[in-house]
């Protein structure tokens, strides 16, 4: 989470696409809606969060 009086430096939306399980891990295919996919690798609890067709939003902080 990030500071509610600092706005992060960019926000984006992503259509969950696929998880696949990895050893250890899970391998979370997104797309934002220009089509453009991008793969994180997330543990058990956040990938309980997730589930495909689900749209999240990420930041980056520079």
């Amino acid at each position: 989470m990030f500071d509610g009086d600092k706005m992060p430096e960019f926000v984006n939306s992503f259509e969950v696409k696929a998880i696949e399980p990895e050893t250890e891990m899970f391998r979370v295919t997104l797309q934002d809606l220009r089509g453009e996919k991008v793969q994180l690798r997330v543990q058990e609890d956040l990938k309980k969060k997730l589930a495909v067709g689900n749209v999240v939003k990420m930041y980056l902080e520079v």
